[in-house]
C-alpha cells in the first residue's frame, strides 16, 4: 500500500528549458478564469527561438536551431524548423538552450505554513493529520524560493506540505513568474507524510517515532473503511445510517486505491 514516489512524471519539454522562464509572456499566454485587468491580454501564444544552440539531451547538441513553443508545449526542434506566421520570434544568436533541472522535493512556496488546518467539522481528531490540505492551495508566492532554484537551473519543482505527520498533497509547479495556479502543472502528485510529529502541535499523541509509524498504520486503515462503508451505504442506503464524511480521510482515498503514492520522509522536524 504504501510506496515511495519516484521521478516517474512526463513533463512537457517546454518545462525543462531553464532560459524560457526568463522571457516575459510566456506565463502569462495561458487561459485563465479570472477576469482580465484592464485592456484584453494579448499576449502571443506561439514563441520561435532561432539560430540557437539546443541541447536536447547530454550527447545531442544541435547549432544553429530552431524551437517552436505553441500554448506552452514545444511544436518542433531542429535546423530545418519553419517558423510559424503567427509565432513571435526571439533571435538567440550565440546563446544556448537547454534542459533544466526537477526539484522532485521542495519547500518552495512553503515557508509560511498554517499551524489551523481549519477543516470546519471535517478535521481529524488528531492534529498531525492534515492529508487534505493541498500545496497549491497552501502556496505563498511572496519570497516563495524561485529566483534561488532558477539560478541553480531548476525550472520545475515539487512542493511539499511541511507540517504535521500526513502532511497534504503535493503540486508540480513551473518556476516561472506569476501565481500559484498559473504555474500549476499536476496538483496531487503524491501525498506528504513524515515519520516524526511536528512541535508546533505541541506534546500530544504520537510522542515517539514507532508511535507516528503506529499512527500512520491506523491512519490508511480508517481511510480504507471509511471508503469501504461509503461504498455500502451508496449501494443499498435502506436501514442503514449514512456514515461520516471526513476530509481528511477522504482525501486518502487515492491512495488506499494505489493511484497515489506516499512520499515518505524519514528526518525529524524537532
Amino acid at each position: 500500500m504504501i510506496k515511495l514516489l519516484r521521478n516517474s512524471w512526463q513533463f512537457s519539454f517546454a518545462a525543462l528549458f531553464a532560459a524560457l522562464l526568463l522571457l516575459p509572456g510566456l506565463a502569462s499566454a495561458q487561459q485563465t478564469t479570472s477576469p482580465t485587468d484592464g485592456m484584453r491580454d494579448n499576449t502571443p501564444a506561439v514563441h520561435a527561438f532561432t539560430n540557437a544552440t539546443i541541447v536536447t539531451s547530454p550527447d545531442s547538441r544541435i547549432t544553429d536551431a530552431t524551437m517552436v513553443i505553441r500554448n506552452g508545449v514545444v511544436e518542433s526542434v531542429g535546423r530545418n524548423v519553419r517558423v510559424p506566421a503567427d509565432a513571435r520570434v526571439w533571435d538567440l544568436q550565440g546563446k544556448t538552450i537547454y534542459p533544466g533541472f526537477i526539484d522532485a522535493h521542495s519547500r518552495v512556496g512553503m515557508q509560511d505554513p498554517r499551524v489551523d488546518a481549519d477543516a470546519r467539522g471535517n478535521a481529524s481528531w488528531n492534529q498531525q493529520l492534515r492529508a487534505h490540505l493541498r500545496a497549491e492551495s497552501e502556496y505563498t508566492s511572496e519570497d516563495d524560493g524561485s529566483d534561488k532554484l532558477r539560478e541553480a537551473g531548476f525550472t520545475t519543482a515539487v512542493s511539499v506540505p511541511t507540517l504535521g505527520i500526513f502532511r497534504g498533497q503535493t503540486a508540480i509547479l513551473s518556476l516561472g513568474s506569476g501565481s500559484a495556479t498559473d504555474r500549476l502543472i499536476k496538483t496531487g502528485s503524491a501525498q506528504s507524510v513524515s515519520l516524526s510529529r511536528s512541535s508546533e502541535f505541541g506534546f500530544t499523541y504520537p510522542t515517539s517515532p514507532i508511535g507516528a509509524i503506529a499512527l500512520i498504520r491506523q491512519t490508511l486503515h480508517d481511510a480504507q473503511w471509511h471508503k469501504q462503508a461509503h461504498e455500502v451505504f451508496l449501494r443499498n442506503p435502506a436501514g442503514l445510517t449514512r456514515p461520516e464524511h471526513n476530509a481528511m480521510l477522504s482525501a486518502l482515498q487515492p491512495v488506499v486505491e494505489n493511484r497515489q503514492p506516499l512520499l515518505i520522509e524519514a528526518n525529524s522536524d524537532e
